[in-house]
């Protein structure tokens, strides 16, 4: 996904849409990520390939849980939103090159995770559910969205 967010020659940023202030270059880009369950080992090469100034929000499905530091691996130049159990399965990377005022996130539960990014059209929200296998085709799992 990718959204314009100009910055003007001065360092200021575009004023016709988009982040106002943090990201290089002219577009947001959000990355989104399935680890699978993959352990730190495996994963990390694909965290450390990450470039703060390209890529300005990760979503993550299925991070790994470190349980000694009550946490998963965020690569240098990213602000983590977290919610710190071993059950989680979402977090979103956001890039340190984003102005902190102009974002906030929130780990709803171990499967939902929002960044609301400040933008001069308005707020957007990023949402990254998890929404596990169903057991049998016919299987549903109830929202929790709404809670």
């Amino acid at each position: 996904m990718t959204g314009n967010i100009g910055r003007q020659p001065n360092g200021d940023t575009n004023r016709t849409g988009g982040v106002r202030k943090g990201a290089v270059g002219s577009l947001l880009t959000i990355i989104q990520y399935n680890c699978g369950n993959a352990n730190h080992r495996l994963a990390r090469p694909f965290f450390d390939s990450l470039d703060p100034g390209q890529h300005h929000i990760v979503a993550v499905q299925e991070p790994y849980f470190n349980t000694r530091t009550k946490s998963t691996y965020v690569p240098p130049g990213y602000h983590l939103v977290y919610h710190p159990e071993a059950p989680t399965r979402v977090c979103v990377m956001v890039s340190k090159q984003l102005d902190v005022r102009l974002w906030a996130g929130h780990a709803v539960c171990e499967d939902i995770a929002v960044l609301t990014l400040e933008t001069e059209r308005g707020p957007i929200d990023v949402i990254n559910v998890y929404n596990p296998k169903p057991l049998s085709p016919r299987s549903r799992v109830p929202s929790r969205l709404a809670t």
